[in-house]
């Protein structure tokens, strides 16, 4: 009766009903399938501060790697855009969660992007979580970079831009359904 309100004819109310569908479906297909080979990652910007007519500015980021999938995944390329040289970096990898625990710790080669725009990761085991950190003083004239950063990430695995935290939690409470 709701949508008979807001729609005036049966059709919008087909459309809407299945768009709705199509979005719960889209939306969590990464939480009730997972693939063999699965590699999900997340870049979250914690701090990005500008100061009126200040020459520097103040940024925090992360990016969130994880292997969901069963399987190891040998070669994974990160690629960024373009990111500040000015940035430190820190890596940090830890499992997944409690119950996705990884078997090993993945191999990456330069996290710190001193030698290009590229993390190469290899032998990511099930379980893992790959979190790498970028914090500290760029000039002002650089806050484009960030604001525009692009990530693209390669492997042979199925890639999925979401949180490998919340999708490993979701599948574990619809595991109970």
């Amino acid at each position: 009766m709701l949508l008979r309100r807001i729609f005036k004819t049966r059709l919008q109310v087909v459309i809407a009903t299945l768009a709705v569908f199509y979005l719960l479906n889209v939306s969590l297909q990464s939480i009730f399938f997972g693939a063999d080979k699965e590699i999900i990652y997340d870049y979250t910007t914690d701090v990005f501060l500008c100061l009126k007519n200040s020459t520097t500015c103040v940024y925090s980021g992360e990016l969130k790697l994880g292997n969901t999938g069963e399987k190891t995944v040998k070669d994974i390329t990160v690629n960024f855009s373009d990111i500040p040289k000015e940035l430190s970096v820190s890596l940090n990898i830890r499992d997944l969660n409690a119950a996705h625990q990884r078997d090993k710790d993945p191999e990456v080669n330069n996290f710190n992007l001193k030698d290009g725009n590229d993390i190469k990761i290899s032998d990511f085991s099930p379980g893992a979580l790959i979190i790498v950190k970028f914090s500290g003083n760029i000039p002002a004239a650089k806050k484009r970079q960030l604001i525009d950063l692009g990530i693209n990430v390669e492997s042979g695995a199925t890639v999925i831009n979401a949180d490998p935290q919340g999708t490993e939690f979701g599948r574990i409470w619809t595991s109970f359904l």
